[in-house]
């Protein structure tokens, strides 16, 4: 039929993964997707066969033809290299592997377009013959034109079946934790929550979640249902935009399984599991891995985890081992920030806490990050700066979850976490964690949180792309460090940088691992049903995606990524198992069939909509207007294409 690109295919395939990909998995990635390319054209090649249309080539692939097998009319079928050998004009057939991999196509007897034989069209002024494509009925061709799209969609719902069949895991429907401030915060989720429905949508796994929210009307305000300790609860949230990503979310993080071993005992948290670090609750892997690591930013030797069952392993935070041989020289220096508050609701925003605010100590105390003011087991006041001035509040916060839940820290004089703006004062924050004994060069050698750095070995500094300039240059030897604290004279300390530990001793380990479940199907004809419902939801979501685009809601910009993606995707999901391997078959054929029904000359929809035209007109469009239509869609492709492979690279090698 027309031809069929991977450009199509990928319009939707959205993130590169990381995964490792093997060998066999790649293998298993092309034999995949060639093997839906193939499904696709087949759908042509049965109706060619059901309504009499001769088939004059079968391409897997576009451009040069490698090899494959040739059949002239009434003869036997037999293989060749290279070149065609047989003449299409004399009825016969060729299925053949071409060069480029990006696609196939079946090409018609009277057909325009395909391999460019002498009957690529039926040209001139004669009639076309019974057997050739112009020459059927108008149904018929509209037969042979849906059925790729058909078979594609039976491939999909194929897939689907026999991978819930098989079991197919997923991210479970339960929330890992919340962030501050964000549309599910403010709604009152929890970590631990289980995940019911959403809009009235049943929600099975986290990823429907995900597409219920992304595909659904901009900030429009949906029911919640979930499940906390077993108990059913509804609440009403309005999604946010996240400009970074181009989609609409909660702003909360799938659950998390979570392992911390040492001293022969192992702790481990599902994404329910509840337990404690440093003595804070946590419910779940996610939320006890974002505890480990807001107690690593307090500076604390080490902190210990106490798993449901009483059992506890205590985990080092600071580096343990020899000094690395080589590598940079470091002062143990990072931009400094401080505590702000991002958002506030319950007892916090009773006392007069608000968005915006500096923490400036607690009880007297000097607040340096969130992570000194989640340590603390109880707070009775805060001393913040707004507008320039210091407020002193009383507050009964107790426990690090209430304490330090609302804040997040900024680097002073930046939008966002990360480096200071250029020509705000270079100030810095102490960090040691990766080098010997967890100790920061710069806080030796009496450097304090948050000191205005202003030379180094003379070397004046203004930024800290001029910090990290100079910081290449250190070679382990003692340097002069001029430093001022707030309004104070300059001073000058001597550190002694170092490198990072090489390797550790006596850490415990922690792995942490995406939460992965069996998506519950009850025997065959359930896991049918589901395959079924799964496929037209999938057809759904991809006609609103479409839709999202031309409204703006989805950034068409950030969301088109083409076959090096699909591939990359793909090898993942092979390495993965059967199951997720056939879920991603499915919805790449979703997306084949599809897209391949829009009105796109050199599409299947294409031709549906020459077929609707010459109904409505009572006569064929001429070969050179569908010639000069389909060169158009063929461009358009083809620019789709070139956008979805720099999108390819950028998101490889980044912006």
């Amino acid at each position: 039929m027309v031809p069929l690109t991977y450009a199509v295919a990928g319009a939707l395939a959205l993130n590169l993964t990381g995964a490792s990909h093997s060998f066999l998995s790649i293998v298993y990635a092309i034999l995949g997707i060639s093997a839906l390319i193939f499904v696709h054209e087949l759908g042509h090649f049965l109706a060619c066969k059901v309504t009499g249309t001769r088939v004059e080539t079968f391409s897997i692939g576009f451009g040069r033809r490698l090899f494959g097998w040739e059949r002239e009319k009434g003869g036997k079928r037999r293989f060749t290299l290279g070149a065609r050998q047989t003449d299409p004009a004399a009825g016969a057939m060729d299925f053949r592997i071409a060069l480029i991999p990006l696609g196939g196509y079946v090409k018609m007897a009277g057909e325009i377009g395909g391999d460019g034989s002498a009957t690529s069209g039926v040209g001139g002024p004669r009639e076309p013959l019974p057997d050739e494509f112009p020459g059927k009925s108008i149904p018929q061709r509209f037969l042979i034109a849906v059925a790729g799209v058909v078979m594609n969609v039976i491939a999909a719902f194929v897939c689907l079946a026999v991978a819930y069949g098989v079991g197919y895991e997923d991210t479970p429907a339960v929330v890992g934790d919340v962030i501050p401030g964000g549309p599910a915060w403010s709604a009152g989720v929890k970590p631990g929550d289980v995940l019911a429905t959403y809009g009235g949508q049943r929600l099975r796994t986290f990823s429907d979640l995900k597409q219920e929210v992304v595909l659904a009307p901009r900030g429009e305000e949906a029911s919640l249902d979930l499940l906390r300790g077993g108990q059913p609860m509804s609440v009403r949230v309005s999604p946010a935009l996240d400009p970074t990503t181009g989609f609409q979310g909660l702003q909360i993080y799938p659950a998390a399984v979570l392992t911390v071993r040492g001293g022969g005992v192992e702790v481990r948290f599902d994404p329910t599991t509840p337990g404690r670090v440093h003595g804070r609750r946590v419910l779940g892997g996610f939320a006890a891995y974002s505890a480990l690591e807001t107690a690593s930013l307090a500076r604390l030797p080490s902190v210990e985890v106490e798993g449901p069952d009483g059992r506890k392993v205590t985990v080092p935070l600071r580096r343990e081992g020899t000094e690395a041989k080589s590598g940079p020289f470091r002062l143990g220096v990072m931009p400094y920030t401080s505590p702000i508050v991002s958002a506030v609701r319950g007892t916090a925003k009773a006392a007069g806490l608000q968005v915006g605010d500096e923490l400036v100590a607690a009880d007297d105390a000097p607040l340096h990050g969130r992570a000194d003011l989640w340590i603390r087991d109880r707070v009775a006041s805060l001393s913040v700066r707004r507008a320039g001035a210091v407020v002193t509040l009383p507050v009964a916060l107790a426990g690090g979850d209430a304490v330090a839940a609302f804040v997040d820290d900024l680097a002073t004089g930046a939008p966002a976490a990360g480096p200071p703006a250029a020509g705000t004062p270079l100030r810095v924050g102490l960090a040691g964690l990766e080098l010997p004994g967890g100790e920061s060069p710069a806080a030796l050698a009496g450097i304090l949180h948050g000191d205005e750095i202003l030379a180094i070995a003379g070397r004046k500094l203004g930024s800290w792309d001029e910090l990290l300039a100079a910081g290449k240059t250190l070679d382990g030897s003692p340097v002069d460090v001029e430093v001022r604290t707030g309004d104070a004279a300059p001073r000058t300390v001597r550190v002694t940088p170092r490198r990072m530990v090489e390797r550790t001793a006596g850490e415990a380990p922690i792995e942490r691992a995406g939460a992965l479940a069996v998506v519950p199907v009850e025997g065959a004809a359930d896991a049918i049903g589901l395959g079924w419902k799964r496929t037209v939801s999938e057809i759904r979501n991809v006609f609103r995606t479409i839709a999202r685009f031309f409204t703006g809601d989805i950034s068409f910009s950030k969301n088109v990524s083409g076959p090096v993606t699909i591939a990359t995707i793909s090898s993942s999901a092979a390495s993965k198992g059967l199951a997720a391997f056939l879920v991603f078959l499915a919805f790449i054929s979703v997306n084949l069939a599809v897209l391949n029904v829009l009105p796109i000359p050199v599409l299947d929809g294409g031709t549906m909509m020459f077929l609707l035209v010459e109904a409505v007109r009572g006569k064929r469009l001429s070969d050179e207007a569908i010639g000069r239509m389909q060169l158009a869609g063929f461009a358009l492709l083809m620019l789709l294409m070139v956008f979805a492979l720099k999108n390819d690279v950028t998101n490889l090698f980044g912006d």
